[in-house]
């Protein structure tokens, strides 16, 4: 798969294509990974929020519009998701007495 183009790699995966979707997968995981690692500083909460982020792109990838990237893209959602789970954790810590 590696000679087809992003665009054809999307169309076909979301079109039930698992080799292409494996493709995608394969290229961008460990990127949104490296992302959600940053911001959540917790492997689990990481590995959540990419399978949560690659769950929502199979969604998505039938109304897919090229306008950025794959990855860009991918790297957006799982910010957002990130900053949801922080936002979570930080209302349900007792506030401080400093």
């Amino acid at each position: 798969m590696s000679g087809i183009s992003e665009l054809d790699q999307i169309t076909r995966a979301a079109g039930g294509d698992r080799a292409a979707q494996a493709a995608l997968g394969n290229r961008n995981m460990p990127v949104v990974f490296r992302v959600a690692y940053r911001m959540l500083q917790d492997r689990a909460e990481a590995e959540d929020v990419t399978q949560e982020t690659f769950l929502r792109a199979w969604k998505a990838l039938p109304d897919w519009q090229p306008k950025a990237k794959f990855s860009t893209w991918a790297c957006t959602v799982a910010l957002n998701l990130c900053r949801d789970r922080l936002r979570n954790i930080l209302g349900r810590q007792p506030p401080s007495l400093h």
